[in-house]
């Protein structure tokens, strides 16, 4: 089994401690969503995974073994850490073909890439005229090369556009599926929340949440139970009867915090109260994001407490 297991991980830069003391492990088979304020220690775990930082205690080892050990680490694992890292003057097919000589990767596997990332056409252009986005595609299509049990990619939709970020999305669902281990580092909520099976967070450095995904937004969440119906006064005697009570939620519907659309449906029913619509209700994943790392974020823009902004 291929994971990337952190024990005990710390970095300090002087004074600042960047990484305090994380433990975790990041299992294939699903795709792990890597989360975080700025500052908040994320890139900082990623590279001493890679061997790019050393810790000042701890250690982080990727299938039992240090990545810098590995004699061939892009068999071992792929990273897209810097989409800029590629130098402007080679050509993308030379930026691969230099890093498939290094790691002795099958030649043939440079034209697999290409061809995944969607970059075939492009193979001949020099890496300085690409678009962000192109360059994203080339440092997954490098990620990739070696055909690694393990994948870290920290902000891997940044500068795709819409058709570009529907195929990482779909990608990242395959590559766990065929069981390679997933790690994936973002700021975009909505995208976490399609891809991601399970969570780990980091605030200020020390880990806050290692959880599955559905566990995570139901810790972080109130229950809540929305519904229609035909008789609100009456549903209201029913409810106050139990100590509950709702309030209207626009467009005919009644929010009734602190309790589930089971409860209400047994105690609609008891009552006799007809029902056109009844469902829960959960925070979303940025929402319940928020709410764990409010004290954690290092870097926050103040609020104008007339506006909310």
């Amino acid at each position: 089994m291929t994971s990337i297991d952190v024990r005990d991980l710390r970095k300090d830069y002087g004074p600042i401690r960047a990484v305090d003391d994380v433990t975790f492990t990041v299992r294939p088979g699903r795709v792990t969503g890597f989360l975080g304020p700025n500052g908040a220690g994320k890139s900082t775990t990623l590279r001493m995974a890679l061997g790019l930082d050393r810790p000042t205690t701890g250690r982080v080892t990727i299938g039992g073994r240090p990545y810098r050990s590995a004699p061939q680490p892009l068999r071992l694992a792929g990273a897209l850490l810097d989409a800029g890292a590629a130098l402007g003057a080679r050509t993308a097919r030379d930026h691969l073909r230099c890093l498939a000589y290094s790691n002795d990767i099958p030649h043939r596997r440079i034209a697999e890439v290409l061809a995944e990332t969607g970059l075939e056409a492009v193979a001949g252009r020099r890496v300085g005229t690409f678009s962000l986005g192109m360059r994203q595609r080339l440092g997954i299509a490098a990620a990739l090369l070696g055909d690694p049990p393990v994948l870290m990619l920290d902000e891997p939709t940044n500068g795709l556009d819409p058709e570009g970020i529907v195929w990482i999305r779909e990608l990242l669902r395959r590559l766990a599926a065929d069981g390679r281990t997933v790690l994936v580092s973002s700021h975009l909520m909505g995208e976490t929340a399609r891809t991601a099976d399970h969570l780990v967070v980091l605030g200020r450095g020390r880990l806050l949440a290692d959880t599955p995904m559905a566990a995570f937004i139901a810790a972080h969440s109130s229950p809540r139970a929305y519904l229609r119906t035909t008789e609100p006064e009456r549903l209201r005697d029913v409810l106050a009867t139990v100590g509950l009570a709702g309030a209207p939620d626009g467009d005919g519907r009644w929010c009734l915090p602190g309790t589930t659309a089971a409860r209400v449906g047994e105690l609609a029913a008891a009552g006799g109260v007809p029902l056109l619509e009844l469902t829960d209700a959960q925070v979303s994943l940025e929402e319940a994001y928020l709410r764990l790392t409010a004290d954690a974020t290092q870097f926050a823009a103040t609020r104008d407490p007339a506006t909310g902004g």
